[in-house]
C-alpha cells in the first residue's frame, strides 16, 4: 500500500512539475510579447509627442500677434492692479 501512496504522490508532483514548467514557458513567451507591445507603445508615444510639439509650435507661430497682444494687456493690467493696491495701502497710512 505504501508503494501506491508513493506512486500517487510522485504522479501528482510530476503533473505539478509539468504545469509549473508550462507556466514558466508561457511566462517567457508572454513577457516577450509584452516587451514588444511596450516598445511599440513607446514608439507611438514618441511620434505623438513630436507631432504635439510641432502642432504647438505651429499654433504659436500662427497666433504670435495674439500672444503678443495678450501679453501687453496682461502687463497693463498688472500695472493698474499695482497702482490700485498702492493706492489702497497709501490711504490707510
Amino acid at each position: 500500500m505504501e508503494e501506491t501512496k508513493e506512486g500517487t504522490v510522485e504522479r501528482i508532483l510530476k503533473k505539478l512539475g509539468q504545469k509549473v514548467d508550462d507556466l514558466i514557458e508561457k511566462t517567457k513567451n508572454s513577457s516577450g510579447d509584452l516587451e514588444e507591445d511596450l516598445k511599440k507603445k513607446v514608439q507611438e508615444l514618441r511620434k505623438s509627442s513630436v507631432k504635439f510639439e510641432e502642432d504647438v509650435k505651429n499654433f504659436h507661430e500662427e497666433n504670435k500677434d495674439k500672444f503678443k497682444e495678450v501679453g501687453e494687456q496682461l502687463e497693463k493690467s498688472a500695472v493698474e492692479l499695482k497702482k490700485a493696491v498702492e493706492s489702497v495701502f497709501s490711504k490707510k497710512n
